[in-house]
């Protein structure tokens, strides 16, 4: 009997070493594959890049990157279904598994997503000090720009099969067998898409709702955070479980002080590193001097401190004034430097595949912006269709300035790639006819860039001048600003700005 069982016993013991084996393998590849992820996702959301620019102090400086976790501030966010309430992050991801986020261009939802994704990572990786205020969930982000060829997909190419797909792509390895599919079952996992309205079309959007309801219905035990621009959003994820839509709010005056106070603390101990302690304490009452100084200046100036609201437009103000010390004296001057840091971002990578758009010159870009603006100015307008847009000044300004560069097929790109790389242009919703409006995301640029091109409509001052009163002449309210901005770039403004004072204040209403 023993001479007949042994074999039997020998091959189901080789069979179940062979299986505990490959068992403790797997465990082992899924471990390191999980902490190899964790470090991935950490390191590359822990720093938040600062904008390029001309200006050398940025360029040949050693501020390049800074730190998220640093100088990051707790956005606050409401919903029109609890008026009056505002909520902190971690209490909204409370009250619900199904968040859909919604902010203006430049309102910090991509970098909300960013921190949010550092900090579970972290969290989980065990690599934190702090207690997180955020649940300890497997947090996996997507730039949903990533996914433009939406419409292309097989019919069998899912959302699990899309997410796979982009997380291989950037560790450049494979995930382990249900690794992730483990983990969903679980509902172990923080599934983050960031930038719903960057999707190309209504149709790739819709279809990407398609597949979102899909994905949350096989597993509905995760929490899934999908951001957009308010125009951009629909309520196409309602049949997924999204509820009310959280609204990101605008900051505060609190927001503002925390936020300068931060980054220039971290500048502070980015340049005492390796230093003795009376450099460092020296660096530390510098830059906390150079902070009190810029908020002041954001506080007394009604106009900056409108603008200091949003967190893109605040951090380009900080930049500016670290890099000439000072805000400069004349607004004109920070909405230049702050226009000209937007402009320089039209060539980022933000997904958009149109070539000739390398092809323009900074200068030649900001022409094309100046007639726009100076067109709707002209027209009494805050917000444009976008077809009446194009056929009122668009198509032909692009011909002249763009020459061959730009061919009317590319029109769309081209105003599209204006509003995902700069900022600067916007769209704000439907008109009455159902078209698309756009607009200047502040009508302080809208205004800035009119003064420009009235400016540079006249070789002469007197002939600039000449026809800024006549605008003002005309309509006060709307031309004043617009004129004053103008009459900032004569080479003897403030003679120019008496005269123009005492035509408006002693009852002289003839143009000139």
């Amino acid at each position: 009997i023993t001479a007949l069982l042994m074999p039997l016993l020998k091959y189901l013991f080789k069979s179940l070493w062979e299986a505990l084996k490959k068992l403790f393998t797997n465990l082992s590849r899924k471990r390191k594959f999980q902490r190899d992820y964790l470090n991935w996702a950490i390191l590359s959301n822990k720093f938040i890049s600062v904008l390029p620019s001309t200006m050398a102090g940025v360029k040949t400086g050693t501020l390049h990157l800074m730190e998220l976790d640093e100088i990051y501030i707790s956005l606050s966010v409401s919903r029109g279904v609890e008026i009056g309430k505002a909520f902190s992050l971690p209490e909204a991801m409370a009250k619900s598994n199904r968040l859909i986020i919604l902010g203006d261009p430049g309102a910090g939802k991509s970098t909300m997503m960013q921190y949010l994704t550092f900090q579970t990572a972290s969290a989980l990786a065990g690599k934190t000090k702090k207690h997180s205020e955020f649940p300890k969930r497997f947090p996996i982000l997507i730039r949903l720009n990533k996914f433009h060829d939406i419409a292309n997909w097989p019919a069998s190419k899912d959302l699990l099969a899309a997410i796979k797909g982009e997380i291989e792509a950037n560790l450049a390895k494979a995930i382990p067998k249900d690794f992730l599919e483990k983990k969903l079952e679980q509902g172990k996992c923080l599934i983050l898409l960031d930038a719903f309205d960057e999707l190309a079309s209504g149709q790739a959007r819709q279809l990407l709702a398609e597949k979102v309801k899909n994905f949350v219905a096989l597993y509905p035990d995760n929490q899934f955070i999908v951001t957009s621009r308010i125009i951009g959003y629909n309520n196409q994820l309602a049949a997924a479980g999204f509820e009310a839509p959280f609204i990101i709010q605008k900051l505060t005056a609190d927001h503002i002080r925390s936020f300068v106070h931060k980054w220039y603390e971290h500048i502070a101990r980015l340049q005492s590193h390796d230093q003795d302690e009376n450099t460092k304490a020296y660096l530390r009452k510098e830059y906390a001097q150079r902070s009190q100084a810029l908020l002041d200046v954001i506080f007394k100036n009604e106009r900056i401190s409108s603008l200091a609201i949003n967190p893109m437009l605040l951090s380009l103000i900080t930049l500016v004034h670290y890099v000439k010390v000072r805000l400069p004296d004349q607004r004109h001057l920070l909405y230049r430097e702050c226009i000209d840091i937007l402009v320089e971002q039209w060539d980022a990578a933000r997904g958009i595949h149109a070539p000739l758009l390398h092809d323009l010159s900074v200068e030649e870009k900001k022409r094309i912006l100046q007639r726009v603006a100076f067109y709707m100015h002209e027209h009494h307008l805050k917000a444009i269709a976008k077809n009446d847009l194009i056929d009122g000044v668009f198509r032909a300004t692009c011909r002249e300035i763009g020459g061959e560069k730009i061919k009317d097929g590319d029109l769309d790109n081209f105003l599209k790639a204006i509003e995902e790389r700069t900022g600067l242009l916007v769209e704000k919703g439907l008109n009455d006819q159902g078209q698309p409006e756009l607009s200047f995301s502040h009508l302080t640029f809208q205004e800035y860039f009119t003064a420009l091109e009235l400016f540079s409509s006249h070789k002469d001052e007197d002939g600039v001048f000449h026809l800024i009163w006549q605008k003002i002449a005309t309509d006060s309210e709307w031309w004043q600003e617009v004129g004053l901005l103008a009459l900032s770039q004569f080479k003897n403004p403030l003679a120019y700005q008496k005269k123009l004072y005492e035509k408006i204040f002693h009852g002289d209403e003839q143009p000139l």
